[in-house]
């Protein structure tokens, strides 16, 4: 089986989310910018700004245009409590919603993964792809 590489924009999605997360970085904090963050990871700029736009979208984050980017805490932890799903958030819109499962298997656990979710290296998980379909 081949295992599925992790993009580098999620690797580093990950590490600003872990560093916001364990207190590194407080609300109202300046994040490096793009080029600091471009050359510490080896990374371009274009894949910076895919996991800056993620951490932004969750509301982690604040880019000001000139100025920076700067922590603003998580907006999504304050709606855990109603968090929802794909097909709920559909729902709630009106949009009509059905999935097609594609694959659906026990397999071990890749080993970029084990890592990155600190899985047991043995561990079988469930291998699921799907295609989930708006309106049709």
């Amino acid at each position: 089986m081949a295992e599925t590489p992790i993009p580098l924009y999620y690797k580093l999605y990950v590490d600003l989310k872990e560093s916001l997360n364990s207190g590194k970085y407080q609300k109202g904090d300046k994040l490096p910018t793009e080029k600091d963050l471009c050359q510490k990871y080896g990374i371009s700029r274009l894949t910076v700004r895919r996991a800056m736009d993620e951490l932004r979208r969750e509301g982690f984050i604040e880019r000001l245009k000139g100025k920076g980017t700067f922590v603003t805490g998580s907006k999504r932890e304050e709606q855990l409590a109603i968090l929802t799903g794909f097909t709920d958030e559909a729902r709630n819109r009106g949009v009509e919603t059905r999935s097609v499962v594609l694959e659906n298997r026990l397999v071990r656990v890749p080993a970029d993964a084990v890592e990155l979710f600190d899985i047991p290296a043995d561990a079988m998980v469930v291998l699921l792809k799907r295609v989930r379909i708006l309106e049709g």
